[in-house]
């Protein structure tokens, strides 16, 4: 709790609370643990942002190439069947073959 000085206006701590407290309990090496598990987290939550957009990203490519290439091997070889027999037929009308 602060309290702002009629004199100078700069603000006073009256009454320290439970943060103060628990700042002043730790020492050196728990402050640096502190700070590198925050930094920690702050940084895994950032890989893991850029991690999930280059997935979508992954993820579109890859459903392009399904949308472009979803004809199946038997719908393929089917064309192809009807094709070659239209062919046989007309050369069989040129009389190339019988």
């Amino acid at each position: 709790i602060t309290k702002k000085d009629q004199k100078t206006k700069e603000e006073i701590k009256i009454k320290k609370g439970k943060v103060d407290f628990k700042k002043d309990s730790l020492d050196e090496e728990e402050t640096k643990k502190l700070l590198l598990d925050k930094f920690y987290e702050l940084i895994s939550k950032q890989l893991e942002k850029y991690l999930n957009t280059e997935k979508r990203e992954l993820i579109k490519i890859f459903e392009n190439l399904w949308d472009k290439y979803t004809v199946s091997m038997e719908s393929l070889n089917k064309q192809r069947d009807e094709e070659v027999e239209k062919l046989d037929e007309f050369l069989k009308g040129l009389r190339y073959y019988e």
